[in-house]
């Protein structure tokens, strides 16, 4: 009896099981037919703003500097096409004027001027011997000032000192038998002035070969 018992009990657990799991599969389909649960679908998520991006400020190197450009100017000149920058051209050389033809020295008359209006007296003052003294007179008969300058030549001579009585001194000096002085101021109209000069002679004459102012011959003797 009390086998039949349990075999009752088995056989109740058994169907109750299977109708609680015949009632579960009736409400919950997965499936294709008939009416099932659905479940409720998920909201579509929201795209969240991005963060912005930190913009990294480049700093671009200025380019070299370029002669005829702005400091601050970053565009280089530009050739227009089709023309060619224009070939450096080397500098013409600027043309010497032509020297001048030197001007002469004072006392020394120029081919084209006038004829000099002074005229000189030679004549000697003291003989030594082996040593004399000269002079020449100098007298101007123009209507304007005038330098002078006299030569005399004595080939034999050597000069000791030279000067102008009671007058401004010029320059005297002589070189190969040749006596030049050139007076200090000019000779003003009807003015005169007296050249001395000591010489030391080895010949017996007093005389110079040749005597000139101004181009002139001297007189006297």
């Amino acid at each position: 009896m009390s086998v039949g018992v349990i075999v009752m009990v088995v056989l109740m657990v058994v169907a109750f099981c299977s109708s609680q799991g015949q009632g579960l599969t009736d409400d919950v389909h997965f499936g294709s037919s008939g009416a099932g649960v659905s479940l409720p679908a998920l909201p579509p998520a929201e795209d969240e703003p991005s963060a912005p991006t930190p913009e990294v400020a480049v700093r671009t190197p200025a380019p070299p500097a370029v002669p005829g450009l702005s400091p601050r100017s970053t565009d280089l000149p530009r050739t227009p096409q089709g023309s060619e920058s224009p070939e450096p051209t080397e500098p013409t050389p600027a043309r010497s004027p032509r020297p001048s033809r030197p001007a002469q020295a004072s006392g020394q008359p120029s081919p084209d001027a006038p004829r000099s209006e002074v005229t000189g007296r030679y004549g000697v003052v003291g003989n030594y011997g082996d040593a004399f003294i000269g002079e020449l007179r100098l007298t101007n008969a123009g209507s304007g000032s005038e330098p002078w300058q006299v030569r005399l030549v004595y080939p034999q001579g050597r000069l000791v000192t030279a000067w102008v009585e009671s007058a401004e001194q010029g320059r005297g000096s002589m070189s190969d038998g040749v006596f030049s002085y050139v007076g200090g101021v000019d000779l003003p109209p009807g003015g005169s002035a007296v050249l001395r000069f000591h010489l030391e002679r080895t010949g017996p004459s007093t005389r110079p070969v040749r005597c000139t102012v101004n181009g002139s011959p001297c007189s006297g003797g």
